[in-house]
């Protein structure tokens, strides 16, 4: 019996093709990497079953959604997609919301559903229940959208930049949630971003894509490193808390640093903030004077 998502799916639409044959372990998060517009949205969609159009082959361990003479629906794929948007029903609080992910699951065949305290427990959605959804934040309304799919019970999890309409600190506020959500549930997950940040920390392999085609697949190494920013310095000079250098200063870098060390240092870009005047709040680690 084959443990692989087998996906062959081309469709061209007015100025774009997406041409892709690929297998995927069914095990693990498989991240999908590339700029907009690169198809990505796209892949997901024909997996979902919501873009009938496709000529494609789609089978999940062995089960075929779709082929030439075949094509499983939308909603008997059994797959789980939390969009861009969290896409909430209005009209119900919280809890309906999260309840009607577990209406979905009646009459589908999985072993492991997940329990509904488990899952407002991992997510912390206990203290919103009985929130309508225009009083969450965008944070608390992917955490939502995450609860419902999960509990549906999805054979197959795909997340379409989820973290992309939300700002910086509810992007970093949310990060451990999704890695908590697509730990507890056992379903393989295909996450879609243009975050390399993101997919380092979610992902177990990466396809890249590009203009509609699969240009390298494996581990996170083929990850571009724009993200990261390294210097390197020479110390001048120590004191109690801190170790100084022509441009700056590092805080709490450890013992055994004197003046003349030459130090390389590497830092997540969206860990760094330009503030005018001098940084010397508590918080910073790291101080570079500089012009912009």
């Amino acid at each position: 019996m084959s443990t692989e998502l087998e996906v062959r799916a081309r469709l061209s639409l007015r100025d774009f093709t997406l041409d892709v044959d690929e297998r995927i372990p069914v095990h693990g998060v498989t991240g999908v990497f590339g700029e907009s517009g690169s198809g990505k949205t796209t892949l997901l969609r024909i997996l979902a079953g919501l873009e009938d159009r496709a000529a494609a082959r789609i089978a999940l361990s062995g089960e075929i959604w779709q082929d030439e003479g075949r094509f499983v629906p939308p909603h008997r794929r059994g797959t789980g997609f939390v969009f861009q948007e969290a896409a909430l029903f209005p009209h119900l609080d919280v809890r309906a919301n999260l309840l009607y992910g577990r209406q979905r699951q009646r009459g589908r065949v999985r072993v492991a559903a997940l329990d509904f305290d488990q899952v407002v427990e991992t997510l912390e959605l206990a203290p919103l229940m009985a929130r309508g959804t225009a009083a969450l934040s965008g944070g608390e309304r992917q955490r939502v959208a995450l609860g419902r799919c999960l509990l549906s019970n999805p054979r197959l999890l795909l997340l379409d930049e989820p973290m992309s309409a939300l700002g910086r600190r509810h992007r970093r506020a949310l990060l451990p949630y999704l890695r908590a959500a697509i730990g507890l549930v056992q379903a393989p997950a295909v996450y879609v971003s243009h975050s390399v940040g993101e997919l380092r920390k979610l992902a177990d392999r990466v396809l890249l894509l590009d203009a509609g085609q699969v240009t390298a697949r494996g581990g996170l190494d083929l990850l571009p490193g724009f993200e990261e920013i390294g210097l390197t310095v020479d110390l001048c000079k120590t004191e109690a808390d801190r170790a100084i250098f022509d441009g700056g200063w590092i805080r709490g870098a450890g013992q055994g640093l004197r003046p003349g060390m030459r130090l390389s240092l590497r830092f997540a870009a969206d860990r760094a903030l330009i503030v005018p005047g001098a940084a010397e709040g508590a918080l910073a680690q790291l101080g570079l004077r500089c012009v912009v």
